[in-house]
């Protein structure tokens, strides 16, 4: 027996651009996910791309980009679940020539580090009650840095940055013993970027 799901129902929303844009002929164009409040979408524009489309879960933080950033068109909407009501898929999401992506990092803090270890889990067991019963956060943010994957397939943007904090790089199974993981999953992520032809670049 399951527990009733608290999360409201709902679907995904697609707002329009408040403001009309404008291109030229060599604009640089921009796709932000998981767009947050909009702080990398400030970076990429002062760095001369133009943001068409921002994605984001959460509706107050999407209005909060959208008063910011009213040129951009933006989806609230879950990226990553299909069987969520409000599931928009990343590869439906307009072709650009940079796609920028702030990865869920709960899971990969050190500030959840220390609970996670504190209850015998690794970095990635950890339960977040705001989801269903059977959708651990450590699988939303795998499934999160997965949707960059699935864009990249899909429209082969020039360029993609991705942030997250560094306990990324540990993204994997439990080493026995230690309070980290072996790394593999994030050298597997890593590796189908090499298989789709790009360069990459940890910074």
């Amino acid at each position: 027996m399951s527990r009733r799901s608290s999360q409201p129902h709902r679907v995904a929303t697609h707002r329009p651009a408040v403001r009309r844009r404008r291109f030229r002929h060599d604009e640089l164009i921009a796709v932000d996910l998981f767009s947050g409040f909009g702080g990398l979408t400030q970076g990429i524009e002062l760095a001369g791309f133009t943001t068409i489309m921002a994605a984001n879960h959460n509706t107050y933080k999407v209005e909060v980009h959208e008063a910011n950033h009213p040129h951009a068109e933006h989806w609230i909407a879950d990226l990553v679940n299909p069987e969520s009501s409000d599931y928009h898929s990343a590869r439906d999401l307009p072709p650009a020539d940079l796609l920028v992506a702030g990865v869920s990092c709960v899971n990969h803090s050190q500030a959840n580090t220390q609970k996670a270890y504190q209850l015998g889990l690794s970095l990635f067991d950890l339960d977040d009650p705001e989801f269903e019963e059977r959708v651990t956060r450590s699988e939303r943010d795998r499934a999160t840095a997965n949707c960059v994957l699935h864009y990249a397939a899909q429209h082969h943007p020039r360029m993609i940055l991705v942030e997250c904090t560094t306990e990324l790089t540990s993204w994997g199974p439990a080493v026995p013993g230690k309070k980290y993981g072996d790394g593999s999953t994030y050298r597997w992520w890593l590796k189908q970027f090499d298989l789709l032809g790009y360069n990459h670049r940890v910074l």
